[in-house]
């Protein structure tokens, strides 16, 4: 990845920084959120299981029951080299995460960011990961690690 050219889309202008990966799978959020449980790269954890109108700040043992429920969520926050990536579990078929742009400001950054996007995609048996503007799909500007100019 050259970070010449793609240092310009993470200009920090008080938009985050989206990331997406679509038609995730039960098993792929099973294996997703296993790996989460263990990872010392989690700074956060906050869940809400709606079934017992509880607000946990750590992954519910039983995730595999709620992953269909409607009103649950979990968003967990991922430290990875100086930079928090959050990952966030609204809906079954789609895991959205968020990265602050001035927290990508180096090249070794960006690497260490797109080395772990390929590591859930890997976790999750997804086909494809894109980066894109906050709330902005249409306009992704790295899909699987590659630049788009």
């Amino acid at each position: 990845m050259n970070w010449n050219l793609a240092k310009e889309y993470f200009d920090a202008d008080g938009m985050l920084i989206d990331i997406y990966y679509e038609n995730m799978s039960t098993d792929g959020w099973l294996k997703l959120f296993v790996w989460l449980s263990s990872n010392p790269d989690v700074s956060s954890v906050n869940c809400y299981v709606p079934e017992t109108g509880e607000n946990l700040d750590r992954l519910p043992h039983n995730v595999d029951r709620y992953i269909e429920s409607s009103g649950f969520y979990c968003f967990v926050s991922l430290l990875v080299e100086g930079m928090t990536i959050i990952l966030r579990f609204y809906e079954a078929s789609e895991l959205e995460c968020d990265v602050s742009p001035s927290e990508v400001n180096e090249e070794k950054k960006l690497i260490a960011l797109l080395e772990i996007l390929e590591k859930i995609k890997g976790i999750t048996s997804t086909d494809h990961y894109f980066i894109c503007p906050e709330n902005n799909k249409k306009g992704a500007f790295i899909i699987n690690g590659e630049l788009r100019v």
